[in-house]
């Protein structure tokens, strides 16, 4: 695994929030911290997110794709940017596979609630700042192609 891969999915993967960035209708970003559902997809550049399909930020998904993750290092030292494309993904089993039971306050209705549906952001570009230089340094997924 290259070895900025491996520093930016350290960072990633110790990160149970993070912000989560759309573009609204108006074209201005909305900005908000999300609960990091981390699955050893991100290897690949593929990060979930539970949602409300009625919330500002599902609107903003369906109209422009775009999502912005920024995943904050240790003693914030470093950090990893995703920019990606988001889908709404609201079918049964993949519901069922990122369910918590302590959503229930958000989700009465539970796995089986209509509102209920997880993000899925696929990256596109990705970038690491680690260490106190503050170099950026692009990275590839495993399997995704950067332009």
């Amino acid at each position: 695994m290259d070895i900025k891969l491996k520093a930016a999915l350290a960072i990633i993967k110790k990160n149970k929030q993070c912000s989560f960035v759309t573009v609204g209708a108006d074209g201005t970003l909305n900005a908000r911290i999300m609960t990091n559902l981390f699955t050893e997809e991100a290897r690949k550049g593929f990060f979930y997110f539970a949602t409300a399909l009625n919330s500002r930020k599902a609107e903003d998904i369906r109209k422009r794709k775009t999502a912005i993750i920024v995943f904050y290092g240790p003693a914030n030292r470093g950090y990893v940017t995703v920019k990606g494309e988001a889908a709404l993904v609201a079918d049964k089993k993949t519901k069922d596979r990122f369910w918590q039971e302590s959503w229930k306050a958000f989700w009465p209705d539970g796995r089986s609630s209509e509102n209920y549906c997880i993000v899925k952001v696929r990256a596109v570009e990705a970038e690491l700042l680690q260490g106190r230089r503050g170099e950026k340094e692009y990275f590839y997924f495993e399997q995704t192609v950067l332009p």
